[in-house]
């Protein structure tokens, strides 16, 4: 059986990855008019910072789940999903108060494939093996 401090230290494990790349989401999304790069590598470049920063945060948040309540399915995906979604949802909002930068929906869109991205990838090479391997 885990001591009290066995199981304190568990979770800081389980959940400091995400919460620290969450802390670096809201970090980056604080600075005034963000660039990338100058010219028209700008855009895409940033669109692809979108996509990456939730994939990474997808994963993490799933594995955490998975990790501390359940083992990695379909629930612990869907719900690290969906973690990193309102999450996506809360972002654009909160730049909408940071001068030179503002809330899209589409942004949320773009954040979103990056989280679809993340949970076909978890499930392709986490859960669906598995699933094979108990039906043999």
């Amino acid at each position: 059986m885990l001591s009290m401090m066995q199981k304190f230290r568990k979770y800081v494990s389980l959940y400091s990855p995400p919460v620290l790349w969450c802390g670096l989401i809201f970090y980056l999304s604080s600075q005034p008019y963000l660039r990338v790069s100058e010219g028209p590598w700008d855009l895409a470049l940033r669109k692809f910072g979108h996509i990456s920063e939730y994939f990474v945060l997808t994963i993490l948040s799933s594995k955490a789940i998975g990790s501390s309540i359940f083992k990695l399915n379909k629930k612990t995906i869907i719900s690290g999903a969906l973690f990193s979604f309102f999450f996506a949802i809360s972002d654009e909002y909160h730049q909408s108060f940071i001068e030179g930068r503002c809330g899209s929906p589409v942004d949320v869109g773009v954040d979103s494939i990056g989280i679809v991205l993340a949970g076909m990838g978890l499930w392709r090479f986490n859960v669906l093996p598995k699933l094979k391997s108990k039906e043999k």
